[in-house]
């Protein structure tokens, strides 16, 4: 035990100085996971928009639709930035994304609203960019409301009714909406856990196997296993420790640093985190030593793992439900850890979810990482063989 103690040693002190004298695992496995980051959450510091511009063709000209023109722009959301005569000027606005959407008003809007009428308000939304059009719509459709309400009450009002009368006639029914979690329904508060973790993911991901390429493309395996004292376990632990540990250093730093600085709420139970994020972690890193032992050049590792960092993300079920993929690409996705890691880490830190809650996440990752280690040690056992056999 003591010899392998040793290897396991000497093998983590020789990689973590090749992991600091290599300028390009360096930069994948130090540099990315600190800055990515700050670089990613910086387009999201603001969390919701604000003012996005549309334009208004009011075809009425009357106090009313001035009033209701100067609702929408009161909207925080909701930026009017001119009154165009007709719909070839609204059109070429949109059409130069000077504004994201148009509201029309029609001649009749405030003779409507006077005889208690409906009027109908058009509404033309720029939908290539969805996000600003989704929130352009609730913002528009709750003006409307609000101003629909305000006429009604006024009706009633000159019909006899009191004011507390006109107002429970005006809205019978009433919603009543109430976000939980992401209670301000804000776009980062949502995608910057994901790309937190994508970032360990990946940068773990291709790092390490930058490290297991080299020593392929050096032909320094059988080196590193001498170096272990011809212990397997120390070969692939010592090397694998090093990771682990500077990526939980990262998770730690994701989670108390990264998450203050950008308003990301850990609500949960920290034992839970913690626990997923080692299993995940040792998950990535036995995926990587196995998938990267089958490259013998750093470059076409580095090409060929880089290539895999959008498609893991768009079908681990973060961005787009796992149920509406095909079914091939949903039991695909079971075998990628962060399809668990993303479902169990956003339950606990935005749902204040407890143990209960994400077992069945820590059993897949835990399966993961069992699996993982198996399927590695009998790919480097074999490997290491048969290099050794050709050395000889």
């Amino acid at each position: 035990m003591r010899k392998k103690l040793t290897g396991f040693m000497a093998v983590f002190v020789r990689e973590a100085r090749s992991l600091l004298l290599d300028v390009n695992i360096r930069t994948i496995v130090i540099l990315a996971p600190l800055f990515y980051p700050l670089i990613y959450g910086s387009v999201y510091w603001n969390k919701t928009e604000a003012d996005v511009a549309i334009v208004v063709i009011d075809e009425d000209h009357s106090s009313l639709s001035r009033e209701f023109i100067r609702d929408l722009d009161a909207h925080q959301l909701i930026r009017v930035t001119e009154v165009v005569p007709d719909i070839a000027a609204a059109k070429d606005r949109l059409y130069r994304l000077d504004a994201q959407g148009i509201v029309m008003l029609p001649k009749d809007f405030s003779s409507s609203l006077k005889k208690g009428q409906g009027a109908d308000v058009k509404v033309l939304l720029n939908t290539t960019r969805f996000l600003p059009s989704n929130d352009l719509n609730k913002a528009i459709t709750s003006v409307a409301m609000k101003n629909a309400a305000s006429s009604r009450v006024k009706i009633l009002q000159m019909a006899g009714y009191s004011l507390k009368q006109a107002e429970e006639l005006s809205e019978p029914v009433r919603d009543d909406v109430r976000p939980v979690f992401n209670a301000n329904e804000t776009y980062g508060d949502f995608l910057l856990p994901g790309i937190f973790i994508l970032i360990l993911q990946q940068t773990l991901l291709i790092g390490l196997s930058e490290s297991i390429a080299k020593e392929r493309e050096n032909g320094t395996l059988p080196e590193l296993y001498h170096t272990a004292g011809n212990s397997l376990w120390a070969t692939m632990s010592g090397k694998a420790f090093v990771y682990f540990l500077l990526y939980a250093s990262y998770a730690v730093l994701y989670g108390v640093v990264y998450s203050t600085v950008f308003s990301l709420p850990v609500r949960g139970n920290l034992f839970a985190l913690a626990l997923i994020t080692g299993l995940f972690l040792l998950s990535v890193i036995y995926i990587s030593i196995f998938v990267s032992s089958f490259f013998t050049r750093k470059i076409i590792a580095l090409q060929t793992i880089a290539f895999t960092t959008y498609p893991l993300f768009f079908i681990s079920g973060y961005s787009w439900p796992k149920t509406a993929m095909p079914l091939p690409l949903q039991w695909f996705t079971e075998l990628v850890p962060s399809t668990h890691f993303f479902t169990a880490a956003v339950r606990i830190m935005e749902m204040d979810a407890g143990w209960g809650d994400v077992m069945g996440e820590v059993w897949w990752l835990l399966g993961l990482a069992g699996a993982g280690f198996v399927f590695t040690r009998m790919r480097m056992r074999a490997l290491l063989r048969s290099e050794l056999h050709s050395g000889a």
